[in-house]
């Protein structure tokens, strides 16, 4: 840790809005983090990604930041929260239905079709990940549960057209995400 500048200090600076506390702060705790969300996803660009994400969230929350407490607990709990959250964007991608090719057409498919498969789905993901809650779980209801407005309404306790809405939403975050 850095000499005389304290996590409570940098957290008072971070609030205030210093960009160079958050650098401070970056510096201090970014292979830490790295390291501990790499144990946790086994896939060193992932890890990056969401070690990234991790300290954006850190600056576009920092006003509920408290520096009576532990920054460096905080860090964990984001990132821990960011693993479990691709984990189970992973996980929702791999037990999803999906129809079975004909054994032809699977052998046709080049590596690079596979790769450019591959990496849309991780951008999507990326993308539901970083919807609201709500959103993202709406989302993920309606296709890849396969569950229909009405039934996401009453398992959620909402109204249809709310259902619709957060559809609405989540898809024009994709499309906009994605162009």
């Amino acid at each position: 840790m850095s000499g005389s500048i304290t996590d409570s200090d940098l957290v008072k600076s971070l609030k205030r809005g210093s960009t160079s506390a958050l650098e401070k702060l970056f510096f201090r705790y970014y292979s830490i983090v790295l390291q501990f969300i790499k144990s946790i996803v086994k896939r060193n660009d992932i890890a990056e990604d969401l070690s990234m994400e991790v300290f954006m969230k850190l600056w576009l929350f920092r006003d509920r930041l408290d520096e009576q407490k532990s920054l460096r607990n905080y860090l964990f709990v984001l990132s821990k929260n960011s693993s479990i959250n691709y984990l189970e964007s992973a996980l929702a991608k791999h037990t999803k239905t999906v129809p079975e090719l004909p054994e032809e057409s699977k052998l046709s498919l080049s590596a690079d079709d596979d790769l450019i498969y591959n990496e849309t789905n991780r951008q999507l993901f990326g993308i539901i990940a970083r919807m609201p809650e709500q959103r993202q779980l709406v989302f993920r209801m309606s296709r890849y549960e396969n569950l229909s407005n009405q039934e996401i309404a009453e398992k959620l306790g909402l109204s249809v057209r709310t259902v619709e809405k957060h559809l609405q939403l989540a898809l024009r975050d994709i499309r906009t995400s994605l162009n």
